[in-house]
């Protein structure tokens, strides 16, 4: 049986003292070198159940009192912290002062000696440098770079040719040509008047 106080262990001991007086009412037992009449036993086992019940409600109680701390001291937290910290705004210079609260002043830092600032600098620095960190003015200086630039023409729609007509007047066709493409090659111009169409390379009659 366990030495400490549970729900089970005060049961177990409520069990014999129920066992006893049922079934064992007038008899004696020798007990760590002892005699126990039935009562005595039954008083014994007692003892342990109001022992164990006490701390089993102590227990409960004590759980229950940790969780309310809990529960107001995270309530006044920063009302704690802004006091404190008040406290040693007011009685700074008097550390018998904050005594008597119950607190002691911070301690000022102590300023860094040359070598210490070096080192610091020298950290930040080569910090930088690994993490390629630049200030407002380097990244200023940055600029991106572009050998040429090509702008392709793109039309918003296909123009269909107007249809051609004969006219008396002579005239000539014209292709147009966007820029970036190359014309093709063309015949060429036959002159036209209002008696018919000479071949290329005729002579026409003299008047």
């Amino acid at each position: 049986m366990t030495s400490h106080a549970s729900q089970t262990t005060v049961a177990e001991y409520q069990a014999l003292i129920n066992g006893f007086t049922k079934h064992a009412t007038n008899i004696s037992l020798t007990l760590a070198s002892q005699t126990y009449t039935t009562s005595q036993i039954a008083a014994v086992l007692q003892s342990l159940v109001s022992s164990g019940t006490s701390v089993l409600t102590t227990r409960t109680a004590w759980h229950d009192a940790v969780l309310d701390n809990r529960k107001v001291g995270a309530q006044y937290a920063s009302f704690m912290t802004d006091l404190r910290a008040i406290l040693e705004a007011m009685y700074s210079n008097s550390s018998s002062t904050l005594a008597d609260f119950g607190m002691t002043p911070r301690k000022a830092r102590a300023p860094l000696s040359t070598e210490a600032l070096a080192a610091r600098a020298a950290k930040a620095k080569a910090t930088r440098t690994a993490r390629g960190t630049t200030g407002k003015k380097a990244k200023a200086a940055v600029h991106g770079n572009v050998s040429g630039v090509i702008i392709t023409p793109v039309t918003t729609g296909t123009v269909a040719a107007a249809p051609s007509t004969t006219s008396p007047s002579s005239s000539v066709a014209v292709t147009p040509v966007t820029a970036g493409t190359t014309a093709a090659a063309t015949s060429p111009v036959t002159p036209t008047t209002s008696s018919g169409v000479l071949s290329a390379g005729t002579t026409p009659p003299h008047a």
